[in-house]
């Protein structure tokens, strides 16, 4: 009778052993925790994170994770941006970038910048110009495919000279080493307070990568229904 039992516990163990053993393979691909935050991100927003060489610079860490927002859309929000998932639209072009930007933008007044140089573009569609630093810094990471058309003039906000795009803020920080002065604003949590988001979303969670969890579909199911280990072990 003992000799039965240990086989059939070697037999489940070896068959859980397998369905874990999926599992694990998948995490890495599929889900990735940042600890510099605390946040997982998974599925769809991490393909759309991990497609851009620049995200972490671009982007930021996850502040939250996957959930359904006050205006009813599927987001994840970073420290510089918020992705949101549109069911609606093709595969490949389901996450997208909320306009960040236009969404916390309140004019303070233009700066007296000369923008009619040779270090500028003006953008017709919005009437805006960029130029100097911020417009190397807009070329180099990925113009209006990455930030959208410029929405305000140079601009004092915080303390700080900013620009105003779509879906972004670029800022300048005198302080720090030439070349890398332009940088993106954090906009993430700013409209995640402005839109009244549950802070509750924003403290450190669980690893989901580090989290033992067998999968769904147990290969033993469909021989024993819904009979438990332990009584597999003891008839």
């Amino acid at each position: 009778m003992m000799l039965r039992r240990s086989i059939t516990l070697m037999f489940v163990l070896c068959l859980l052993g397998t369905s874990w053993g999926s599992v694990y393979a998948q995490a890495p691909e599929n889900n990735k925790y940042f600890s510099e935050t605390g946040h997982n991100v998974i599925g769809d927003f991490l393909k759309f994170y991990n497609s851009n060489p620049n995200a972490t610079f671009l982007y930021g860490y996850p502040i939250t994770e996957e959930f359904t927002s006050k205006d009813g859309k599927k987001v994840q929000y970073f420290q510089r941006a918020r992705f949101e998932y549109r069911a609606d639209l093709p595969e490949g072009q389901r996450v997208q970038v909320t306009s960040l930007g236009s969404l916390t933008y309140i004019s303070t007044g233009p700066l007296n910048v000369a923008t009619n140089t040779f270090a500028c573009r003006n953008y017709t569609e919005t009437g805006y110009t960029v130029c100097f630093a911020f417009l190397e810094f807009f070329d180099n990471y990925g113009g209006t495919a990455q930030f959208g058309y410029p929405i305000s003039p140079f601009e004092y906000h915080e303390n700080k000279i900013v620009q105003y795009f779509e879906k972004a803020r670029l800022e300048w920080q005198p302080w720090k080493p030439e070349g890398q002065r332009v940088v993106v604003s954090d906009l993430g949590r700013v409209y995640f307070d402005k839109l009244g988001e549950d802070i509750g979303l924003i403290p450190p969670v669980i690893a989901l990568d580090n989290t033992p969890r067998p999968s769904a579909n147990y290969r033993f199911a469909p021989l024993y229904g819904r009979r438990s280990l332990w009584q597999l072990i003891h008839n």
